[in-house]
């Protein structure tokens, strides 16, 4: 039997690495179809039915352990499943007389991690693709990290936007030590409203930015004043609570659907009045395609002063801007509420510039709303970074703010590596369609 090539087990979220066996048909007689149960000896009949002309050996992956023994096509390493990247490594062609003997073969474990696989869903060149792409770089070169499976908790797919689970548990998909904490914080106290997998290891999540980008102001108000007023001029005095995902409870009194904020800012006005700031956060993601409508929207939707003239009310539910409008809602909703007795409440959009799809369903929601309306303001990511750098005090908020925008604004860093790979990642998707 020789021993072609690994599949090492940071690159597939395994605690043991996996190795490619080639095996003669004698071999795979007196050696592997003992080791085989009933499923995978008609897996393998299987295989060798479909044989291509001219191939006569039978190939495994089998892991160091023996744990997984598993017949596969030939063409499994380098079939475009891969797109473009291949978690398969190249070694030194190793014979082994038997099974056991696997365990023995010596590996470099400290191999440099890589962006790895992409798999880009909406075509190479897609907002969604480069910013996966920038994000498993961001991994591979700055946190030093091989990449996980995902995207969801059982998901068996390699992805290189993913962290492994023991790094996502250790906080690697926060920007300081101090917004890990929080994150975990927030998972025991509202375990509810976030997914706890999709914020530690999916690093394209639009949660960890929100948390990246809002959590340092959770626990230092003087702070959260400072930065949050750049963004309204004249309108914040103090701010007085800043939190993550937030809810106003009881439903039943809003919108009665579980609709939140990403984060929620609850200030003083210069006039000493109370108000609110809720936010939604926008990565790649895009928004909910399921239509909502029903008594509830249209009880504050149809108020008089409603943010929205008679002639948008039978477009605000549309797909399109349907999330959005619900958002919108949940503010009005809550400026009305009688027992919290705030004199404003604005819904703020926060998006990256480069998400095109995101500022045309910004742009069209704006074209539903009264042209005096200020309820609603839509902030691209790049211009609230900018508004804040000026503001920044010492060194530890701009190391802070220096690693959100390395991560999530640029692009450029990543611009040769993308580059390098873009063209086989052309080529699979020209073929794909």
């Amino acid at each position: 039997m020789i021993v072609k090539l690994i599949w090492p087990a940071q690159e597939h979220d395994r605690p043991v690495d996996a190795f490619w066996v080639e095996c003669t048909a004698r071999e795979v007689t007196e050696v592997l179809l003992p080791r085989l149960s009933a499923d995978q000896r008609s897996e393998l009949a299987s295989l060798q039915q479909r044989k291509q002309a001219g191939e006569v050996n039978t190939h495994f992956l089998i892991a160091r352990d023996l744990s997984t023994i598993q017949p596969m096509p030939a063409i499994y390493p380098y079939a475009s499943l891969w797109n473009a990247y291949n978690p398969f490594r190249t070694i030194p062609d190793l014979f082994v007389a038997t099974l056991e003997a696997i365990n023995t073969i010596a590996v470099d474990h400290e191999a440099e991690p890589t962006p790895g696989p992409q798999y880009p869903p909406d075509g190479a060149e897609s907002f969604t693709s480069k910013m996966r792409f920038h994000q498993s770089w961001y991994r591979a070169h700055v946190l030093k990290r091989h990449y996980g499976l995902g995207p969801g908790m059982h998901s068996q797919k390699p992805y290189g936007n993913m962290l492994k689970r023991d790094a996502g548990e250790q906080g690697a998909n926060f920007l300081t030590d101090d917004i890990a904490r929080l994150a975990k914080q927030y998972l025991k106290q509202h375990s509810g409203l976030i997914e706890r997998f999709r914020l530690l290891n999916n690093m394209l999540s639009s949660q960890p930015m929100c948390f990246n980008l809002f959590g340092p102001l959770v626990g230092d108000l003087p702070r959260a004043t400072r930065l949050l007023s750049a963004l309204m001029p004249g309108e914040i005095a103090r701010v007085t609570e800043v939190r993550i995902e937030y809810a106003p409870q009881p439903k039943a009194r809003y919108l009665n659907d579980n609709t939140a904020f990403d984060a929620f800012v609850r200030y003083e006005r210069m006039d000493g009045t109370r108000a609110f700031l809720g936010i939604e956060t926008k990565l790649t993601e895009p928004f909910s395609q399921k239509r909502y409508d029903g008594e509830h929207y249209r009880s504050w939707t149809e108020r008089a002063d409603s943010p929205w003239p008679a002639s948008s009310w039978d477009k605000l539910a549309d797909i399109l801007h349907n999330q959005l409008w619900r958002d919108h809602l949940l503010a009005v909703a809550l400026r009305h509420d009688p027992n919290e007795s705030y004199s404003a409440g604005r819904l703020m959009l926060v998006r990256h510039p480069e998400d095109e799809g995101c500022r045309t369903v910004a742009e069209n929601y704006r074209s539903l709303l009264n042209p005096t309306d200020d309820t609603f303001i839509d902030m691209r990511i790049d211009r609230l970074v900018d508004a804040w750098q000026p503001l920044l005090i010492d060194d530890a908020e701009r190391t802070w703010l220096d690693a959100f925008h390395q991560r999530y604004l640029n692009l450029a860093a990543s611009e040769a590596a993308w580059d390098a790979q873009a063209p086989q990642t052309k080529r699979r998707t020209k073929r794909a369609k």
